[in-house]
């Protein structure tokens, strides 16, 4: 079973890879463009990628909500429809049986790795994490939301 986790956002977006069981790639997706729109389709781009290149099975995504603002929450609610319709489209074409799953963020925080457990979520793929900056740290800690994903779908008995 080929598991994809993804903790996405407008401009860097957390993913992780899992094959058999295993870990086999985590990355910072960055989506490039001149506004919001041209970057969400950017992340599409590349979340079809993933998805066709790892032959993924299930596709566990981080459910937007919580947020402060009314504006971010168009934002994350247009990023997810871009992903549910990139995950249709693998699924008609390539793949009938994938599953999307949505995690809140409550359900990845109770795994333990999340954006602020860098050391635990780590240790859950065998990577000691670095930053240079409070940027590059947020941004990992989109990787860090992924992985709690992975152990939450883990725990029920998708990964």
């Amino acid at each position: 079973m080929n598991v994809l986790c993804l903790d996405a956002a407008t401009e860097y977006s957390g993913v992780l890879v899992v094959t058999h069981g295993q870990p086999v790639e985590w990355n910072v997706l960055r989506a490039v463009g001149v506004d919001v729109w041209d970057r969400i389709e950017n992340f599409g781009e590349q979340l079809a990628e993933y998805m066709y290149s790892y032959q993924i099975d299930v596709l566990g995504y981080e459910y937007p909500s919580g947020n402060s603002s009314h504006s971010t929450n168009l934002k994350l609610g247009a990023l997810m429809y871009e992903a549910i319709r990139r995950f249709r489209a693998y699924k008609d074409v390539y793949c009938p049986g994938a599953e999307w799953i949505e995690v809140k963020p409550t359900q990845i925080k109770a795994t333990g790795a999340h954006k602020d457990a860098p050391e635990f979520a780590g240790q859950q793929i065998g990577v000691e994490f670095s930053w240079k900056s409070k940027a590059e740290k947020k941004r990992l800690g989109n990787v860090w939301d992924a992985i709690g994903i992975w152990l939450w779908l883990k725990e029920q008995g998708y990964a």
